[in-house]
């Protein structure tokens, strides 16, 4: 975690919250495939990134878990005004990285779409 550049911020366990110095349109850390591939080494595998607004992003490491779980936290958390903004939604799909091959694709039920 001590090698992951300061705009990869750890919280505990699982998740790791992405986005810039500012924290404001932090979510654009996603055309910079640099900071999944370094994240994917420091945690030997796949990412899943859920996009919680156009401020962050959320990588957790990719398992046989709940995709659909995780489909589903991002489109209640997206659909509360009271968390989110409708302004601030970047999407309601989960995107995973591929430690691999370098790339980023949506998923569903854990496949590349």
């Amino acid at each position: 975690i001590l090698e992951l550049p300061e705009e990869i911020r750890p919280v505990p366990d699982l998740m790791y919250v992405m986005t810039n110095r500012a924290a404001l349109y932090g979510a654009a850390i996603i055309l910079y495939k640099d900071y999944f591939r370094s994240l994917a080494e420091q945690t030997g595998g796949d990412l899943y990134i859920l996009p919680s607004s156009i401020h962050d992003l959320i990588a957790v490491p990719a398992t046989d878990g709940d995709l659909a779980g995780l489909q589903d936290i991002v489109k209640e958390v997206n659909g509360k005004e009271e968390a989110i903004s409708p302004h601030e939604v970047l999407s309601d799909n989960v995107y995973r990285y591929s430690r691999d091959g370098g790339l980023m694709c949506v998923t569903r039920d854990g496949k590349r779409k």
